[in-house]
């Protein structure tokens, strides 16, 4: 399929959960209560946090993404921040290039995509910072880009990570998988958010 063909087929209004890498549609499985919950707690105190100090947008689960790699692909990273400066990037039909920030949340299906393919695709790409977070195995891993434009670990400051690209923004990643995690507000006031 043409990538002019998938955005107008994709961008309908009967076809969600959907993917082009390699001229090929890839069909996601729907996501489970521990990927739609996790994705959304981090997503309502990352978008309040962006709102708050007007760093710029933050979106997902459905926004697609337009990687110009060699082949280009069009993604749909479960939440992605875009800084102000690039917001100009933003289209009707996805984000013109790589986002600042892109969050995968590991699904059963097929979880090489997401520390592999993405990985890599990502990384080559130019997305600056990359969210693991894995519910089935309750891991996390947080990379930035280096000026050699490749992945390494942010490394925790007392337990915390520190994001790279959203300025001022931290998290306990012990909080990402707890039974009983803290409210959105409770670390939006930690945050500095009120």
């Amino acid at each position: 399929m043409s990538e002019e063909a998938f955005v107008a087929w994709a961008c309908s209004k009967d076809v969600s959960r959907v993917e082009w890498v390699n001229g090929e549609v890839e069909r996601m499985a729907p996501p489970n209560f521990d990927h739609v919950d996790a994705q959304g707690w981090l997503a309502s105190i990352l978008r309040l946090y962006v709102e708050f100090h007007e760093l710029g947008v933050v979106v997902g689960p459905e926004y697609m993404i337009r990687l110009a790699l060699p082949k280009p692909r069009r993604r749909i990273p479960d939440l992605q921040y875009i800084a102000q400066s690039r917001t100009h990037l933003i289209k009707k039909d996805g984000f013109h290039g790589p986002p600042d920030l892109a969050v995968e949340i590991v699904s059963p299906d097929d979880p090489a995509r997401d520390y592999r393919v993405k990985y890599l695709e990502y990384e080559e790409a130019g997305v600056k910072e990359y969210w693991i977070l894995d519910p089935m195995l309750q891991l996390s891993h947080f990379h930035t880009r280096g000026r050699n434009g490749t992945y390494s670990e942010i490394e925790p400051i007392g337990g915390k990570i520190h994001s790279k690209v959203v300025k001022g923004f931290w998290l306990d990643p012990k909080w990402l998988f707890a039974a009983k995690r803290p409210t959105a507000l409770s670390v939006l006031k930690l945050l500095g958010v009120t």
